[in-house]
């Protein structure tokens, strides 16, 4: 079974991306976050396979939270969303080792095409 969690500050978003995904695998295990903070507390006490992460959230943005898994969980994949690209995101996303950064609003069936794919490319079949 494989762990994912889902980071972003709005709520009632975060409940929606969490039934898409547990209806499309009933083999995932998906935790949500509303905030970096949160999320790094999450990722301390449960073995997560994946994470989803928006870049624009109050106190701890997502760049510092794929700092910190990168730092301290390094086996977590990243992938990122946001509404707000801005110029050379991308490129230091790369950089950072996120392998897919989404456009919000999310389409359900891009957001399994990534989840797959980063699955896939790290040899962990969804």
């Amino acid at each position: 079974m494989k762990s994912i969690l889902v980071v972003d500050d709005d709520t009632l978003f975060l409940q929606s991306v969490k039934r898409g995904l547990c209806a499309l695998h009933d083999d995932f295990n998906v935790y949500i976050a509303e905030n970096g903070y949160e999320a790094v507390w999450v990722m301390g006490r449960v073995d997560i396979d994946l994470m989803i992460t928006d870049l624009r959230m109050p106190n701890m943005d997502g760049f510092e939270l794929i700092r910190s898994a990168n730092a301290f969980h390094k086996d977590v994949i990243v992938i990122a969303m946001t509404a707000f690209c801005e110029p050379g995101a991308e490129n230091m996303l790369k950089k950072m080792g996120v392998k897919a950064c989404l456009d919000k609003p999310l389409d359900i069936d891009e957001l399994e095409a990534a989840v797959t794919a980063s699955f896939t490319m790290s040899g962990a079949a969804a």
